[in-house]
């Protein structure tokens, strides 16, 4: 529950920066500068696919380790995957630096002047995320082996937020959008010490681990970290191909619109599958232990929380991005409900399929899982690319996503953990039916929401739309699923008895 919490905890300064800041960043940055900056980001994204994700395999192997109690394997794991993870880091940064020149013309920026910038923000921003990585590897170790899930979870925090502070400063003191990389590295940079010393902490003290490098490690690590690395490439596919492949076929102009309309989806992305990462350690020790029983009710479990998340953030985005986008960055930058719609639609189905990978993943069906996420991303890029050049417009950015989601990935993920949870087939399709239902009415709701009650004319009246919409979906999704019902029941009988005589 502290890993639900600390995970949540981030995605609220996801939306700080994502959300709160924009405005900020548009009053300080020129619009095609700003433009540019949005365009590079999945360049940078691209670039992190030098890690292959040995992280994750290190936190899977570091899981079965402790169901087996073997401390020697877990000094191998640890000490192999830190050494290579760092030393990927040093070369993110470098490659970085390195491409940097010719990142504005992949992205048809004409413009000598913006072109200069974009260069300077793009090398600074691929360090920071250079920093981060190994600050993030490190904290892989420490997650994995469950310990100071509280504290580890207060660092990142505070740094991010620091790391905001520092963006603000830099953006007021007149620096233009290097300030947002230059934050970034802030923050990394703090983090990274702060990892380091509790790693030392856990690792040397607590624990009494001694890591150590080992090449029988290296090469099992690396073995699966290729089938990761096929995941990778396919997440980041899936994730940052949009914005390149408007930026060149529609031109930059549409790139803002189209970030500032899926901002607060990509907010409900995350608060979903982040609620499949803060269980991943302990879905990999489970599967460790070989407790096939409590590993299906767990996973069980944790399907039904995701759909009620993705439902109801789904109704809140259909009835209120409209009002959203017009009050936060202006109607202008508002690409139309319809795009909305459908990529709420689409990046809420990419959340569970998420879900689901992160499961099999932390039960150890790496190779399975990589494969389909490259194929639905491939096939994503290639839709997206064909109706781009057909003329279909912004729309084709979700459209492109539902298909490839839909006729590529989810049946093969959805067969492939029933089986590795030893899930009924009966109970598989409930819980399937029991999610699109909800979608659909809660999906419905904020439809007739969006045409019946009129558009929010400021910060206040949204805040009032949105409470009052969020607990009408609440008490639809109440009525459709006894589950639901019964934790929120469950949940406000406690706190009458606390407050009670």
């Amino acid at each position: 529950m502290i890993g639900l919490v600390n995970q949540y905890g981030s995605v609220a300064l996801a939306m700080v920066q994502g959300v709160v800041l924009v405005p900020l960043y548009l009053r300080h940055i020129q619009g095609p500068v700003y433009a540019a900056w949005l365009a590079s980001g999945d360049v940078v994204a691209w670039l992190a696919l030098i890690d292959p994700g040995v992280a994750g395999v290190m936190q899977q192997r570091i899981g079965h380790a402790l169901g087996r109690k073997d401390p020697e394997a877990l000094g191998r794991t640890i000490g192999t995957g830190l050494r290579v993870n760092l030393t990927l880091g040093l070369l993110l940064g470098a490659l970085g630096v390195l491409v940097a020149p010719w990142v504005p013309a992949l992205v048809r920026v004409t413009d000598p002047t913006v072109a200069r910038v974009m260069v300077r923000s793009f090398a600074l921003a691929s360090v920071g995320e250079a920093v981060l990585l190994c600050a993030l590897s490190i904290a892989a170790v420490i997650m994995a082996l469950m310990e100071f899930p509280l504290t580890l979870g207060s660092l990142y925090l505070t740094c991010t937020s620091l790391g905001i502070v520092a963006t603000v400063v830099l953006l007021r003191a007149g620096v233009g959008v290097h300030a947002i990389p230059l934050g970034l590295m802030f923050r990394a940079g703090l983090y990274l010490v702060a990892t380091a010393v509790l790693y030392r902490r856990v690792v040397h003290r607590g624990l009494g681990l001694r890591p150590r490098f080992d090449r029988a490690e290296l090469r099992a690590v690396f073995g699966l970290s290729g089938y990761t690395w096929v995941s990778r490439l396919g997440q980041s596919l899936l994730q940052n191909v949009e914005r390149v492949l408007v930026a060149r076929l529609l031109g930059t102009r549409e790139v803002t619109p189209l970030t500032m309309t899926r901002r607060a989806a990509d907010v409900v992305l995350q608060a979903t599958t982040r609620v499949g990462t803060a269980f991943a350690p302990a879905v990999a020790h489970l599967a460790g232990e070989g407790d096939l029983s409590q590993l299906r009710d767990v996973t069980a479990r944790l399907l039904g929380a995701v759909g009620w998340v993705g439902a109801i953030g789904f109704g809140g985005l259909v009835g209120l991005n409209r009002s959203f986008v017009a009050v936060w960055v202006g109607p202008e930058l508002f690409g139309g409900q319809r795009v909305s719609a459908l990529l709420a639609l689409a990046l809420t189905w990419q959340s569970v399929e998420a879900v689901l990978a992160q499961t099999l993943f932390a039960t150890g069906r790496i190779r399975e899982t990589s494969l389909v996420t490259l194929a639905e991303a491939l096939a994503k890029a290639l839709l997206l690319a064909l109706l781009l050049a057909a003329g279909m417009g912004l729309v084709a950015v979700p459209v492109a996503g539902l298909a490839a989601a839909l006729g590529v990935a989810s049946v093969p993920l959805w067969v492939r953990f029933t089986r590795a949870v030893r899930l009924p087939r009966g109970e598989a399709l409930r819980l399937v039916g029991a999610m699109v239902l909800q979608l659909a009415a809660l999906g419905a709701a904020g439809l007739c929401w969006d045409h019946l009650v009129p558009a929010a004319t400021g910060v206040g009246g949204f805040l009032l739309r949105a409470v009052a919409l969020g607990g009408l979906l609440a008490a639809l999704l109440a009525g459709l699923s006894p589950g639901f019902r019964g934790r929120v029941l469950g949940a406000l009988g406690r706190g009458a008895l606390r407050d009670g005589p």
